[in-house]
């Protein structure tokens, strides 16, 4: 009977590890995002780019106008995304329940509609972005015709895409 216990203290100790490297890699940033700075974007500008390309050759195989990146959106998505990080949790609210229409009016958005896909897990904006495309709901948003802007966040894998019109 000791060697389970053995093996289990071996895959608890792997786990750990695992676990440590993934919170050093993971650890949050240390910049600070605020609605003064809208233009901070943690995601490389060739990432938002090739996203916002992918997105948008979807839209017009569909016959949809195409969204335009907006900083403002940007930086909320970023905020939103790293908030969930620090504070531990995933979901489409805060812990307060703030939701999206909320966060975009904090940071003095005009809109009439607004959307929001959120992912956790994926290593990079394609892969997130192929995911939300395979999902019929996130589908939905990315190519909702009443969309005219989009912005897109992350804090280690949590990927947050915000839309407004």
């Amino acid at each position: 009977m000791g060697s389970p216990s053995v093996t289990l203290k071996k895959s608890n100790f792997v786990f750990l590890i695992v676990f440590a490297l993934i919170n050093v890699h993971c650890a949050p940033e240390r910049r600070s995002y605020s609605s003064d700075e809208p233009s901070v974007l943690a995601i490389s500008s060739n990432e938002l780019d090739s996203m916002t390309a992918k997105i948008n050759r979807s839209r017009k195989n569909l016959g949809l106008p195409a969204l335009r990146s907006d900083p403002t959106l940007n930086a909320v998505s970023e905020a939103f995304a790293k908030d969930m990080k620090q504070r531990g949790y995933f979901g489409h609210q805060t812990p307060e329940g703030k939701t999206v229409n909320e966060r975009l009016k904090e940071h003095g958005l005009n809109f009439t509609i607004s959307g929001e896909n959120i992912a956790q897990g994926q290593p990079d904006a394609a892969e997130a972005l192929n995911d939300w495309m395979q999902s019929t709901h996130h589908r939905a948003n990315i190519l909702n015709p009443n969309f005219t802007r989009f912005g897109i966040g992350h804090s280690c894998a949590i990927w947050v895409q915000t839309f407004a019109d």
